[in-house]
């Protein structure tokens, strides 16, 4: 064999042995692709098997976190229905409908495998009553109305309400929509009650902003406070704070406590 014939046959093999390589290679990644894509396949079609098993049926709807509320009313208005897959069911609607129920604040739903469902909800506080054109409004510490006229839920329980803090004198259009006061007027007043029944520890509280520049606190139905513009409202409850512990003892014979100018105040006893 002739020397370049000899060389062209080495290079052949050569190029023979690489493509060869190459197709061997090749298979090896088409090999786990394959496999990777089988493993999905199969485990899509065990899962869309198990989740349909009777098992994951919803067959058992609880209520947690009620108090006002009721649990029979929470679950009519839910309307989740038994029987549903526990994990293809979506809770949207329900959380609507429950949300607008003006005592609720917060509706999260639970699922407990393989077939509960726990509601769990977050009630609004109870702080305090305004009375408007004869009607009574509870609102809580921010200010939202828990009780308005034609959005109450036939099972809500309120506590009695006599205890609780009484503002007078409130304007209709300054509830916003009816349902929530505005922050601008009633966040301040707010606060000041709820600061004022911690430091002092009241049975009784009732506030009259008839008179915006003349807003007036009585205490217990004894003593009464002026409290001017209804600004700095805080300061004025700390100012009361120290005067109080000094003539607490003698509450029956105050006429009057004057804390519309913090720096100056005024206690004035009856004749």
């Amino acid at each position: 064999m002739k020397r370049n014939e000899k060389f062209a046959l080495m290079k052949k093999n050569k190029t023979v042995k690489k493509n060869s390589y190459k197709e061997k290679k090749h298979r090896r990644k088409k090999h786990p692709l394959l496999a990777i894509i089988l493993f999905v396949f199969f485990a899509v079609v065990i899962f869309a098997f198990l989740i349909t098993l009777p098992v994951f049926k919803i067959n058992n709807v609880s209520v947690s976190g009620n108090d006002l509320l009721s649990q029979d009313e929470v679950l009519r208005l839910a309307n989740i229905p038994v029987g549903e897959n526990i994990f293809l069911f979506r809770f949207d609607n329900a959380k609507k409908k429950l949300m607008n129920l003006p005592v609720l604040k917060k509706v999260s739903f639970l699922r407990r495998f393989p077939s509960s469902v726990v509601i769990k909800v977050v009630e609004r506080k109870v702080a305090v009553v305004c009375v408007i054109e004869n009607q009574s409004l509870i609102l809580d510490d921010e200010g939202v109305v828990m009780n308005p006229e034609g959005i109450m839920a036939v099972g809500v329980s309120f506590p009695d309400i006599t205890d609780l803090p009484v503002i007078n004198g409130l304007d209709k259009s300054w509830f916003e929509g009816g349902l929530e006061l505005r922050s601008d007027i009633g966040g301040e007043i707010l606060n000041m009650l709820a600061e004022f029944k911690t430091l002092v520890l009241p049975k009784k509280l009732r506030i009259d902003i008839s008179e915006k520049n003349n807003a007036k606190l009585l205490v217990d139905d004894i003593i009464s406070i002026k409290l001017g513009e209804l600004n700095g409202l805080s300061q004025k409850v700390k100012v009361f704070e120290n005067i109080y512990s000094k003539i607490k003892d003698r509450k029956y014979d105050i006429e009057y406590v004057d804390v519309s100018v913090p720096m100056f105040p005024v206690v004035e006893f009856k004749d």
